[in-house]
C-alpha cells in the first residue's frame, strides 16, 4: 500500500500541486473542491469502506488546500529575506513611517485596490493573511 501512496504523490499530487504558490490565491471555492475530489477519488478507490478523513489519516496525507496553503506561507516567508530575488515585489515597510498605529508591528500595508484581481494576486493574499 506504501507504494501505491508512493506513487500518487509523485504522479498525481505533484500535477495537482505544480506552482501553487502563484495560483492558489486566485482559488475560488469550488475550483479547490475540484481539485481536492481528485484526492478524494484516489483514496476511495484504495479504501472504498472508508471515508476520506480516515483514509488520510490511514495514508498519512493531508488536505490539498492545507498543503498549498502551507507552500503559500514558506514562499513569502522567502521572499521576506533580504537577499531573494523577489523580494523588491513587496510593499515598501510600514514600521517607521507611521506614528498612530503604534501597536501593529507587521511591517506590510498594501494601498487600496482598485480590481479584484489585484486582491487575489499572490502578494496581496499573502499581506492580507498577515504571514
Amino acid at each position: 500500500m506504501n507504494d501505491v501512496i508512493a506513487v500518487y504523490s509523485s504522479l498525481i499530487r505533484s500535477v495537482l500541486e505544480y506552482a501553487c504558490p502563484v495560483w492558489h490565491c486566485g482559488l475560488t471555492k469550488g475550483q479547490s473542491d475540484e481539485i481536492e475530489g481528485v484526492q478524494k477519488r484516489c483514496l476511495k478507490i484504495l479504501f472504498p469502506d472508508l471515508s476520506y478523513k480516515d483514509s488520510l489519516q490511514i495514508t498519512g496525507l493531508e488536505l490539498l488546500s492545507l498543503r498549498r496553503e502551507s507552500q503559500v506561507r514558506k514562499l513569502f516567508n522567502e521572499i521576506k529575506c533580504e537577499g531573494h530575488v523577489l523580494n523588491n515585489l513587496l510593499p515598501a515597510n510600514n514600521v517607521n513611517n507611521s506614528s498612530y498605529r503604534l501597536r501593529d508591528t507587521y511591517p506590510y500595508k498594501m494601498p487600496r485596490a482598485r480590481t479584484d484581481r489585484l486582491l487575489r494576486s499572490f502578494i496581496w493574499y499573502c499581506v492580507r493573511k498577515r504571514y
